[in-house]
């Protein structure tokens, strides 16, 4: 307001007018003042809903062109084979798989690495090669993010393992208990009673030495079984001093080699026969680049000793379920199994007999040899992991012994249909293992674009458009920065997912720096059931 500013004996004039008056002459002033210039809006054609804007091109993706798939950006979207599991096996995986809610490779796995580690004492398996006889033990690797329950499936998996590793370390520390209660009695002279030693067969968190220590006890056959394998991967035993000692090792545990090892201050050595030895190596995704992306691990041979998963989340789908009674009677029944054979593992004395091959089965993995073998020379299908490709045959062995085993103990041979199913098993390791090595070589903006398009495809419909302010804000951690943002957007835009729009094209009622629209077959291309966001989110229809 205007103010007068004539006064009348200190007194402003304004001052000494009625309240009335003072009123009138404000109105008045103001109402005198120009009207305030608006900023010039060009004037758009009304859109639906009665909404006005400025005008929004066509969108001008090819409609009826799927975009293209992201370069090794997520997990396989491979199932695996379940179906190829012997009865027992079948029913423990489906119905952890019900109970957890745990993708059902995850599950498979946890009860693979069980089997192994209660078949592995009994026999060993014939391969192709004459006279080459192997362990029917397996090294396994599951590749999940935190809160995919892993640990629920393996604890459910496992738990006729600890039960016996429990019981037997409870009387092992009764047995010690009383050998330092005999030892506080004895006079001197007495004979000392032999101290009582526990026969180790399981590990969590072990260096390759502890592994050895272990071993050494007499078990007979080791198990390492752990969720959290960044440990091993990241820690100590991989360090640029110990990983050629610590991954050498553990690929000659598998070949079944004799291993010595220097006692420490004293000039003989140690000598560890070979022990059939079964590993569960747990991780999550961003050791990827660590593992399956490093060039040595991967040419040194213990990845390619490894049969690896990495599945599709089940998050977002998981809606609580009571067990059923029938899935609670089978897992029981695998868990009672794993420890009956546990059991007489660990009371047998004989020798590890030898488990043949039938003639059908050696045809089935003379076939499956030559196809991949067909594979592996320069510039075929398998040549860039071939390694692994070699092992496959032998895997397959070892798989259709475990199989065998753990149906019927006392089995003197492998059939032809264990050993078909144990190879389209590894048919799918096969593929698994390559799409890893792809995966943890990828560039890191490729993940971030496919967690972009993951929260996209579940707050926008195909065809809608949407802001970058709007990923900024409430977008993936990992893409709310300006720079990882902007590459994982133009990663999108290159595979046609997404489209950029002009600047100032109107999104959710207002202007936009930076749009984009979801391609309409985005739906179709991903697969999946999204969540449709609602009208705050979408786009004025173009004109």
């Amino acid at each position: 307001m205007t103010e007068i500013s004539a006064s009348h004996g200190g007194t402003k004039v304004h001052d000494l007018m009625p309240f009335a008056l003072r009123s009138w002459l404000s109105t008045l002033v103001t109402s005198s003042k120009p009207p305030r210039k608006e900023p010039a809006v060009r004037k758009s054609r009304s859109t639906k809903g009665g909404r006005k804007g400025r005008p929004q091109p066509r969108c001008n993706l090819h409609a009826n062109q799927t975009p293209s798939p992201l370069p090794a950006a997520l997990p396989s979207a491979n199932s695996y084979p379940v179906h190829a599991l012997t009865p027992k096996l079948r029913e423990a995986a489906e119905s952890i798989g019900r109970i957890t809610q745990a993708p059902m490779a995850i599950c498979v796995q946890s009860v693979l690495a069980a089997c192994s580690l209660a078949t592995s004492r009994f026999a060993k398996v014939e391969t192709l090669l004459d006279g080459n006889e192997v362990f029917v033990s397996e090294y396994f690797t599951t590749i999940a993010n935190s809160g995919e329950r892993k640990s629920a499936a393996d604890g459910r998996a496992m738990k006729g393992v600890m039960n016996v590793f429990e019981r037997r370390h409870r009387q092992h520390e009764k047995e010690l208990a009383q050998f330092n209660a005999e030892l506080s009695q004895l006079s001197r002279g007495d004979p000392k009673p032999e101290c009582p030693s526990f026969r180790s067969f399981l590990v969590t968190e072990p260096t390759y030495e502890g592994l050895l220590k272990a071993i050494s006890s007499g078990a007979g056959f080791i198990g390492w079984f752990t969720d959290e394998a960044a440990q091993f991967f990241g820690g100590f035993a991989m360090s640029k001093e110990n990983r050629a000692k610590s991954s050498g090792g553990l690929s000659k545990l598998w070949d079944g080699s004799v291993i010595s090892q220097p006692r420490s201050g004293r000039d003989s050595v140690a000598v560890i026969p070979p022990c059939p030895t079964s590993l569960n190596l747990m991780f999550q995704p961003v050791l990827l680049k660590e593992t399956y992306g490093d060039d040595f691990l991967v040419g040194q041979g213990l990845l390619a000793r490894m049969l690896p998963v990495w599945p599709e989340s089940n998050m977002g789908n998981r809606l609580f379920k009571r067990p059923s009674v029938e899935d609670r009677k089978r897992v029981k029944g695998f868990q009672d199994r794993t420890e009956h054979l546990l059991e007489a593992a660990l009371e047998t004395q004989e020798e590890q007999r030898i488990l043949k091959l039938s003639d059908e089965a050696f045809e089935i993995c003379r076939e499956f040899h030559d196809q991949i073998e067909a594979q592996l020379g320069t510039g075929g299908k398998l040549a860039e992991v071939s390694g692994f490709a070699a092992k496959a045959p032998e895997h397959a062995c070892r798989i259709a012994g475990m199989l065998t085993l753990f149906e019927d103990e006392y089995a003197v041979s492998v059939e032809g249909d264990t050993m078909k199913s144990a190879c389209e098993m590894l048919e799918f390791y096969i593929e698994e293992f390559k799409h890893l090595r792809a995966a943890a070589l990828a560039d890191v903006s490729v993940n971030h674009a496919k967690g972009v398009l993951d929260w996209l495809m579940v707050n926008y419909a195909p065809g809608d458009a949407f802001a970058k302010e709007a990923l900024q804000q409430r977008g993936p951690f990992a893409t709310r920065k300006a720079v990882p943002l902007n590459k994982a957007l133009d990663i999108l835009v290159q595979h046609g997912w997404i489209q950029a729009l002009p600047p100032e094209t109107v999104v959710g009622g207002k202007a936009r720096k930076a749009p984009y629209r979801l391609h309409p077959q985005a739906g179709v291309a991903a697969s999946g059931p999204h969540r449709v966001a609602g009208d705050e989110h979408r786009s004025e229809p173009a004109s």
